[in-house]
């Protein structure tokens, strides 16, 4: 499998949306701009969290 880089570009909180279309969120991920995360094929890097990794997968 080809691994993938995954750079954090822009964090963003749209509590709208969450309310509208989401079940409520314990906490926001636990990333930064500029993290570089690498994914080896569809294996989640660690540390990533679960909510983006299910939106980019």
């Amino acid at each position: 499998m080809k691994k993938v880089k995954i750079t954090v570009m822009r964090k963003v909180r749209h509590d709208d949306l969450i309310e509208k279309y989401e079940n409520p969120l314990e906490h926001e991920c636990d990333v930064e701009e500029g993290d570089v995360f690498i994914a080896n094929g569809w294996q989640k890097p660690d540390n990533f969290c679960d909510s983006a990794w299910e939106s980019l997968s």
